[in-house]
């Protein structure tokens, strides 16, 4: 591929309308990732069409395209940057000693937290000291990292380019049962098979679909289980493809005689109201035609059981930055974080199969997203990304539980991100407790604690 790149010159594009009505359907599967805004239903006897899940208001959140330092996304009555708010502390309790079995050996502890000081907030984030590679909180830390420099690229690559109109496609493959178990059965060969499936699809089926001459991007993640019972066999694909595409310049040629690669728009279909959409309604349909084909073109070769019926497929596109990052998080987690949540609550389950262990869901990407280092200059790492608004937060210092809790003057509080949107409370009595038993203690407070004298 021709190294020379230019940037597109900017074409018009209106903006997405600001408030679009609700959707009150609740889709058939556990899918569709937290964060999206649109959805494409299966109907029987009708043709897929695409529909808006959720509101958002102008100014709620700053879109893809906006690199301002405002627009943050609105808090409740709660709000105050004098409160500290231990970030995701839901999944702090769940993850960091899960009460399975399996974890038995497998526990953390909270050796300090790192604090940071925010526009809406001072967040804290555990740091901890954990005794096997797949505690479950670690996990969730390493694929939280991991988002964050996909994020930090991307952006810095919408910057680069000077896109006014930037937004990512949020594509779900999902698979039948019987291809699911058969890929389970045959463990990391049947992951092999799962892409080889994708990128027959990238490569040949998603082209005819989308009908321009554009070498898109993308970034995929392959989950193996399901959502809601991660012991069960749930292959799909999250994939994000980004509205932005390289074409050959039928005009410029590089200092190599070679065409020089420029960026250009992918077409998105405009529906009546004028907010334009991934697919249209046809194009749905062909998609789920050409998936579906494929899956059964694999199932002949396999000798797996016919597929009968439609493919559940789920599309939507995501316009702010701190959805953004969400839905990295989301696409990247690790499987024992479901299975950890999920053991907690049903802790007689097995324990996990054979064909999740060792697998880390680590992402694939295609098209001009594997060269993204080439399109930007590296700039210095971010500490910490605000999960409110996607900016770079200012990094106070390390504290101890009890330095948190005199500093704070008892308003220590929590926030939580569902689909992308804060919501923020305080810690209870017992939520301060827990917090003081998963404390690492230091050698001399364990010989304090054994000899049990009293300290005061």
């Amino acid at each position: 591929m021709p190294n020379h790149i230019v940037t597109l010159t900017d074409k018009k594009h209106d903006t997405l309308p600001g408030t679009p009505e609700t959707c009150n359907k609740t889709p058939d599967s556990d899918l569709v990732a937290n964060g999206s805004l649109m959805r494409a239903e299966r109907t029987p006897g009708a043709v897929a069409v695409s529909e808006v899940c959720g509101e958002r208001s102008a100014g709620e959140s700053k879109t893809l395209a906006d690199t301002s330092p405002t627009n943050a996304l609105p808090l409740d009555s709660q709000t105050s940057t004098s409160i500290f708010r231990l970030v995701n502390f839901r999944k702090i309790r769940a993850l960091l000693q899960p009460l399975h079995r399996y974890f038995e050996d497998k526990k953390a502890e909270i050796t300090e937290f790192s604090v940071y000081d925010d526009a809406e907030a001072t967040l804290c984030y555990p740091k901890i000291k954990s005794y096997h590679p797949d505690n479950p909180y670690r996990r969730y830390r390493l694929h939280s990292k991991a988002s964050a420099r996909t994020y930090r690229r991307i952006r810095q690559m919408v910057e680069s380019q000077k896109w006014t109109d930037f937004v990512v496609a949020d594509l779900t493959l999902t698979m039948p049962k019987g291809i699911s178990e058969y890929l389970a059965e045959h463990g990391k060969n049947g992951r092999s098979m799962a892409w080889r499936l994708y990128s027959g699809f990238w490569n040949e089926d998603l082209p005819d679909i989308i009908g321009q001459d554009v070498a898109l991007g993308c970034h995929s993640n392959l989950h193996l289980w399901s959502s809601k019972n991660p012991t069960q066999a749930q292959y799909h694909f999250h994939n994000l493809i980004a509205n932005y595409g390289l074409i050959e310049s039928k005009t410029d040629i590089d200092e190599d005689g070679e065409p020089v690669l420029e960026f250009v728009r992918w077409n998105w279909h405009r529906q009546r109201g004028g907010r334009e959409v991934p697919f249209s309604d046809n194009q749905l349909e062909l998609l789920k035609e050409k998936w579906l084909a494929r899956l059964q073109r694999f199932c002949k070769r396999h000798g797996i059981k016919e597929i009968h019926g439609n493919i559940d497929i789920y599309v939507g596109f995501v316009d702010e930055w701190s959805k953004f990052l969400h839905k990295l998080n989301y696409n990247g987690r690790h499987w024992s974080e479901d299975y950890a949540e999920y053991s907690n609550e049903n802790l007689d389950c097995p324990a996990p199969p054979e064909w999740l262990l060792n697998y880390d869901n680590k992402a694939r990407v295609f098209g001009w997203w594997s060269n993204i280092k080439g399109f930007v200059i590296d700039k210095k790492e971010i500490e910490k990304i605000s999960p409110y608004t996607g900016e770079q937060m200012d990094y106070r210092g390390k504290y101890s539980l009890w330095q948190l809790d005199d500093e704070s003057e008892g308003q220590f509080g929590y926030v939580e991100f569902i689909k992308g949107q804060p919501v923020e409370g305080m810690l209870t009595d017992d939520d301060k407790e827990w917090l003081k038993g998963v404390i690492r203690k230091s050698d001399y407070e364990k010989l304090l604690d054994s000899l049990d004298l009293d300290t005061t």
